[in-house]
């Protein structure tokens, strides 16, 4: 293994082979602001085969498992790396159960929910929706009334900025110079999605082809911006990236562990600065 410049050698390895994984597995890498020498190690050349990606994966947990690490570390790169396995066997072929791929993948076990719970949960859903009939199509016709255009939704979410930021603020230390920007995209399988750019910056993207729900534009800047996925990013970068050297957190890679935590952080964002529903009143 090799190090560059402020990367040890087990995150120079861990940064170069998710840039080589990305090459078989678009997307894999979301957001990368290390040295820019690791990304290109791991560009360098033609695409590696997926056997031997498997392979080089294989080696990286073994030296995470014989390093001396701290602990905590050595436990996130062995769960990070782990997934990494998982991803490069189903690329060379490997036809995993379900459930063995989101455990080797995640880290989590994905039981089967009751169909007593669901069914509990779609009588809640019946008593408080109005009207009487097929429950899709009253839910459809509920959400249908908060549905607003695309000016409309722009002013709304530049007063969603500004307060989501503010009470973020008074919960946490943001990082100096923190900042947000919005654009309004077409054409994608998402309703929105943070892209974290490095310095503290992100840029948000909101999916105009699809309604813009009125009631759901303040959970919406909560999960992508302030205190969800942004706000992780960038305290991330500063507290473990920029102050503790730690280079694997310069990375962030979908299908993995760290995952669970950023998208648990984003689903509980807009209760954490808006009890109750005051998010949507």
């Amino acid at each position: 293994m090799v190090a560059l410049i402020g990367l040890d050698p087990i995150s120079t390895s861990y940064c170069s082979l998710a840039f080589k994984i990305e090459r078989r597995f678009e997307g894999f890498v979301d957001a990368y602001f290390g040295p820019p020498g690791v990304k290109a190690m791991g560009e360098l050349g033609a695409a590696p085969e997926a056997p031997a990606l498997l392979a080089q994966a294989r080696e990286l947990a073994s030296a995470v498992a014989g390093s001396e690490l701290e602990p905590s570390r050595k436990r996130f790169l062995g769960a990070q790396v782990q997934a990494m396995v998982t991803i490069c066997r189903v690329l060379a072929g490997e036809e995993l159960p379900y459930r063995e791929e989101v455990r080797g993948c995640f880290d989590v076990d994905a039981p089967r929910v009751p169909d007593a719970e669901l069914d509990a949960a779609l009588a809640e859903l019946d008593g408080l929706l109005p009207g009487d009939g097929d429950l899709q199509q009253r839910m459809i016709a509920h959400r249908e009334r908060s549905v607003v255009d695309v000016p409309t939704a722009h002013r709304m979410i530049d007063l969603l900025m500004a307060e989501t930021r503010r009470r973020t603020a008074a919960l946490i230390d943001l990082p100096e110079g923190d900042e947000v920007t919005i654009e309004f995209v077409t054409d994608k399988p998402w309703g929105g999605y943070n892209w974290y750019l490095g310095g503290a910056r992100s840029r948000v993207d909101v999916n105009t082809d699809l309604p813009l729900y009125a009631t759901k534009l303040p959970n919406l800047i909560a999960h992508e911006a302030y205190p969800g996925h942004h706000t992780e990013h960038a305290l991330k970068d500063r507290l473990l990236f920029q102050e503790r050297g730690l280079g694997e957190h310069a990375i962030q890679l979908i299908n993995t562990p760290e995952c669970v935590i950023s998208e648990g952080i984003a689903t509980l964002a807009e209760e954490m600065i808006f009890p109750g529903d005051e998010g949507v009143r």
